[in-house]
């Protein structure tokens, strides 16, 4: 009997990205404190709404134990 293979956390955060392209266009990224924050200017598609997303790369595990 075969086993259904488990969906991980990178292929929800894919998806979840794939889907967000689709729901916003992107119209300025940059760097505010680089590597460790960016911000990125998107209008939502549906509402016409402008949002101000700020991006954080996840912590490496070196980083993570350290906290």
């Amino acid at each position: 009997m075969a086993r259904k293979k488990k969906r991980g956390r990178p292929e929800r955060q894919r998806r979840r990205r794939q889907q967000q392209r689709q729901q916003y266009e992107e119209l300025d990224k940059y760097p505010v404190l680089p590597p460790h924050a960016f911000a990125r200017i998107v209008r939502d598609l549906r509402t016409l709404n402008i949002l101000y997303q700020v991006i954080e790369p996840p912590l490496t595990k070196k980083e993570q134990e350290q906290f």
